[in-house]
């Protein structure tokens, strides 16, 4: 009989084997990602697809915006016609609910932004070149609120941890920052301090009152909703991590603060040109941001410093918000550059796999953890997934020169 002591000891070393083994099975899956031909998504769209997000209670409802005002949403796990009973074989999976042209409620110009209200999948919200955000039942295909802004519309989120509140951001040419509430149909916050229109927006998994935004003023900058105070602002130049400041008064302190604050706010940069992508990864250590500078970059979430992690040839020349991707907790970031998707590792920088399939740029990225698929949406109006090879083909790496058409002479 084993004693109690050494059987927790095995249980625990089993547990951390098994936890390790896992972890290493997904990463090598994330790897490995490539044009998965077995399964389609059938793009309703006859624009590009602007932007796209998997929601979070099932991992199984994409959504999806596009150039020609229409949005989407698609099931993920099941295809077209199987009638929840059983795979048919097509690999071809279909649209749950499309709002078109058709729809009164339908946008009058491009979808810029899409999000699932993150507790369920009876809500989402789009935002518009037509300078509208509108909150939909996702249940019948009506919109159930709408907000009208001075400017076009370039992005609009939701906290995924939110618990006291359900607001929206919204980001757009106008350099202020707006919240929304859907709850009583009204404005509730205006962030003031960029100076030109703001592209990026996310929020925080550390605080479901911390807001960061980025414009094409180069500045990225973390809110704090309740003070309605610019919390911090990224500087590229900043690459350590702050030294502790010594005690001083309230007053002293109050005045430096305010003082940096000013100061910051007119030289202070992340980008050399405009911020186009900003995204928390899923453990809460780090941001990631981009720019038309053509850099993709790398911060300390605690501290909001410059980790210098250097990320080769990361074309960017978008005119508007491009979306990024992590797989999870594996340390792989997808980023989209011209028409390809590089795969490069989150801490090392080092290219790990270019993605090949779409005929034109490619603008939005959105990542399934749950089936470790890689959705992608480019100006070719298609939805492309990417998965790990199955079977036989794990073994071969994506450059194998084996991997060809072997009936072709």
């Amino acid at each position: 009989m084993t004693p109690p002591l050494l059987s927790g000891l095995l249980q625990r070393q089993y547990d951390h084997s098994h936890r390790n083994f896992t972890r290493q099975l997904e990463l090598n899956r994330a790897r490995s990602l490539g044009f998965d031909t077995s399964k389609q998504i059938s793009s309703i769209h006859k624009g590009g697809v602007t932007w796209l997000d998997l929601e979070r209670a099932d991992n199984r409802y994409l959504l999806a915006g596009s150039a020609d005002c229409s949005v989407a949403v698609y099931d993920v796990a099941q295809p077209s016609g199987s009638s929840g009973q059983q795979n048919s074989g097509s690999g071809d999976y279909g649209s749950v609910l499309k709002i078109t042209s058709a729809n009164s409620d339908c946008h009058q110009y491009s979808v810029s932004s899409v999000a699932w209200y993150p507790i369920d999948t009876g809500l989402f919200v789009t935002g518009s070149f037509d300078h509208q955000v509108k909150v939909w039942d996702a249940n019948v295909g009506q919109a159930a609120c709408s907000f009208t802004f001075p400017d076009r519309v370039y992005g609009v989120a939701m906290s995924a941890i939110a618990a006291t509140h359900c607001l929206i951001a919204v980001v757009g040419g106008d350099p202020h920052v707006k919240l929304c509430d859907p709850a009583t149909g009204g404005f509730t916050h205006s962030l003031v301090g960029h100076r030109e229109p703001v592209w990026a927006v996310s929020w925080s998994l550390e605080s479901e009152y911390y807001l960061v935004t980025g414009g094409c003023d180069g500045q990225v900058r973390m809110w704090d909703i309740r003070t309605y105070n610019c919390l911090r602002i990224f500087d590229e130049h900043v690459t350590q991590k702050p030294k502790p400041v010594r005690a001083e008064s309230a007053g002293s302190r109050k005045r430096s603060r305010n003082g940096a604050a000013r100061k910051e706010s007119t030289t202070a940069v992340a980008h050399d040109g405009r911020v186009t992508g900003i995204l928390p990864t899923p453990d809460g250590l780090h941001w990631l941001t981009a720019g038309t500078d053509n850099k993709l970059r790398l911060w300390d979430a605690r501290r909001n410093y410059h980790l210098l992690v250097n990320y080769p040839q990361t074309f960017n020349s978008s005119m508007k918000a491009r979306q990024l991707a992590v797989a999870g907790d594996e340390d792989l970031i997808f980023h989209p550059s011209g028409g390809i998707i590089q795969c490069l590792d989150r801490l090392t920088g080092q290219s790990v796999r270019t993605l090949r399939g779409h005929l034109d740029t490619v603008n939005c990225c959105c990542y399934n953890s749950y089936q470790q698929e890689l959705y992608s949406g480019g100006n070719d109006c298609n939805i492309i997934v990417w998965a790990a090879p199955t079977g036989s083909d794990t073994t071969e790496g994506p450059d194998n020169k084996d991997d060809q058409d072997a009936w072709s002479d």
